[in-house]
């Protein structure tokens, strides 16, 4: 792995307990924000809606193949091979969520339709045209070069395949103050940095992609967005604590850091969370 790939999959390694304990990880299947549609009460249930929501602007049956690129610990794909009853391969740098993909596919019973693979998604193996449906759930920020990765998922998806990201963009034009706050948020991720939307169409559309649409879903997220946020406090005293005993640990100061800048970015309109769905041309 590179450089930047080893930080993200350090990053993922090293915090995995933070989100058993947060985000009841271990049940949950699942370390994105979750969608608050009306009618969801809790975070299990709003972790399990944005599977819902994002799966149902997908056009899957049976024999279809999804890409499932930066599948954490692999509830989205247990979830797509549940739903359509497709082959999902999902894709992670970690080798701790690697092994944890596995054994919740081994416990669904499911290893005959989902399979995982320590891969960079950047440069992938598969051969082209191998996909119906390349799926990016809060995973498309870590790359490097989202263009060329744009085009990397244009040529392993089929002929009218389609692309979904749901991720953080940044407003557009940028206001006094976006970078750094967005550094300080990011940073905590290990993400490489986000783009806007339109820069997004854009970019969509240089790589070959038709029929591009957008959907402006920040309200969905902010009540867990918020919950991280309180979340912060507590663990910043509990860090606090333990650089008085001499113990630090960097990617826990900056997973906790991140937590606390993420609310205030969404709150203020410097990022938003936005769906973007597309098709490669028939």
């Amino acid at each position: 792995m590179s450089a930047p790939d080893a930080a993200v999959a350090q990053y993922y390694d090293q915090t995995l307990r933070h989100y058993r304990f947060l985000w009841d990880m271990d049940r949950s299947q699942a370390l994105h924000y979750g969608f608050w549609s009306p009618g969801v009460r809790n975070l299990p249930e709003a972790l399990r809606e944005e599977n819902r929501w994002l799966a149902d602007r997908l056009d899957l049956g049976s024999d279809s193949v999804v890409l499932d690129a930066g599948c954490g610990v692999g509830g989205s794909s247990l979830y797509l091979a549940r739903r359509f009853g497709c082959r999902v391969v999902g894709i992670t740098l970690s080798p701790q969520q690697l092994h944890l993909c596995r054994e919740n596919a081994r416990a669904a019973a499911l290893q005959d339709r989902v399979s995982f693979e320590l891969m960079d998604f950047q440069n992938t193996h598969f051969r082209a045209d191998s996909f119906d449906a390349a799926w990016f759930v809060e995973s498309f920020c870590h790359s490097p070069d989202k263009a060329a990765l744009l085009r990397e998922m244009h040529r392993v998806l089929r002929p009218g395949g389609q692309l979904i990201v749901a991720d953080y963009f940044r407003r557009e034009p940028a206001q006094p103050g976006d970078d750094a706050l967005l550094h300080e948020w990011l940073s905590g991720w290990q993400v490489h940095g986000i783009e806007s939307a339109p820069w997004m169409n854009a970019a969509m559309d240089a790589a070959g992609f038709t029929g591009a649409a957008q959907q402006d879903v920040t309200e969905l997220v902010m009540p867990s967005s918020r919950r991280l946020y309180r979340a912060s406090f507590p663990a910043r005293a509990i860090l606090a604590l333990r650089r008085l005993w001499g113990v630090r640990k960097a990617v826990s100061d900056g997973n906790v850091r991140a937590a606390r800048c993420q609310y205030r970015v969404f709150k203020e309109g410097r990022a938003r969370y936005a769906v973007f769905g597309a098709r490669k041309p028939v």
